[in-house]
Order: structure tokens, then C-alpha cells, then sequence
């Protein structure tokens, strides 16, 4: 069993980036961190991809709110967050953290946001330097809301 995890510790940053690339920052973080240096510091240059569609409140507050979106915002790249599981959970982000911060953001997914957080959202999308994709369901809105939205805007 030894000679198992002298292997796995020795495994090259690029490939235990491509680990941590199929695994999600949960289970990455749960599984790996404060295993050993080098492979905690690899996991400082991982670029995340969080999706909180089906997330609890509680797993929100104890391990993105706390631990995640506090100490390793500047890391996400791809954020989904929904208000359909997990009642107002974007307003809770917005009004607790700044997109703005979030510096290699690229791709950003709202589901149900209110007018309020779609409001933020315009204000904050020019200073969104990285952002190559935004995705906004929007079932619920007039048809020419994110057009009159963006054009106030910009």
C-alpha cells in the first residue's frame, strides 16, 4: 500500500491537474487537501468550475461560503448558480461577495436570478475582463428586458 501512494505523490503537477479536471472541487478538496506540499499547491493552480444547482444551503454556507468563494475566488473560472434548490441562494452570493473579484472568471450561468440580481449583474459585466460567456435563463422575463438591461449598461 506504501509503494501506492509514493506513486500517486509522485505523479507530475500537469497530471494531477488533469485529476483534478474530472473531479469536482468538493470531492477535490475533500479528498486531497492537506494530503501532502505539492500536491495542496497544485491545487492552488487549478482553475474550478462550480456548479451550485443542486446544492443545500448548508453545504453552501459551511464549504463555498466559508471556504471556497473566501480563500480561492481568483481560481474559479466557471460559475453556475441557481435559486431553484436553494432559496435566494444568488442573492446571498451577490450580496456577499463581488463578482468583480473574481478575476479569471469566464463563464458565468444564472438560473432564476431576480430583477435585483440581473440589476447588479449589468452594472458589474464591464469589469468582467475574462468573461467569454454568460447564460441567463430567462423564461420568466419580457422579451426585451435583457435587451433594454444591456443597452442602459453599456
Amino acid at each position: 500500500m506504501r509503494n501506492l501512494i509514493n506513486t500517486f505523490e509522485n505523479l507530475s503537477r500537469e497530471i494531477l491537474l488533469e485529476i483534478f479536471d474530472y473531479l469536482s472541487i468538493n470531492d477535490c478538496f475533500n479528498a486531497f487537501y492537506d494530503l501532502n506540499w505539492k500536491i495542496s499547491s497544485t491545487l492552488n493552480l487549478c482553475g474550478f468550475s462550480i456548479d451550485l444547482t443542486s446544492i443545500s444551503q448548508q453545504t453552501y454556507n459551511e464549504f463555498y461560503k466559508k471556504t471556497i468563494f473566501s480563500n480561492y475566488y481568483y481560481q474559479i473560472r466557471k460559475l453556475k448558480l441557481s435559486n431553484d434548490l436553494t432559496i435566494n441562494l444568488l442573492e446571498n452570493f451577490f450580496n456577499y461577495f463581488h463578482l468583480d473579484d473574481f478575476k479569471q472568471l469566464r463563464s458565468l450561468t444564472l438560473i432564476k436570478p431576480s430583477y435585483m440580481t440581473l440589476g447588479s449583474l449589468a452594472l458589474i459585466i464591464p469589469y468582467l475582463k475574462q468573461l467569454e460567456h454568460i447564460s441567463i435563463d430567462s423564461y420568466s422575463y419580457p422579451d426585451n428586458f435583457f435587451e433594454l438591461v444591456t443597452s442602459t449598461s453599456s
